[in-house]
């Protein structure tokens, strides 16, 4: 298994990628923490919002292809 560091700026990353790097990354630097969970509390409820239309998108494509729709 390969262990890639992929530097991102979570400032302008959208709702899509903060959803991984929220899920599965690692901060490996943050120079405030009252920032970062500001950050947090912000972003996490526009992600939960997203992921409705993700969904939607995926069981679409499921279906196109043969696929059986999830959720």
């Amino acid at each position: 298994m390969r262990h890639d560091i992929h530097p991102l700026v979570m400032n302008d990353a959208g709702e899509v990628v903060l959803g991984q790097v929220f899920g599965k990354g690692e901060i490996v630097y943050q120079h405030n923490t009252e920032a970062l969970r500001n950050f947090w509390r912000h972003k996490l409820p526009l992600i939960a919002e997203f992921s409705y239309y993700i969904d939607l998108r995926l069981n679409r494509l499921r279906s196109r292809y043969g696929g059986e729709a999830r959720g």
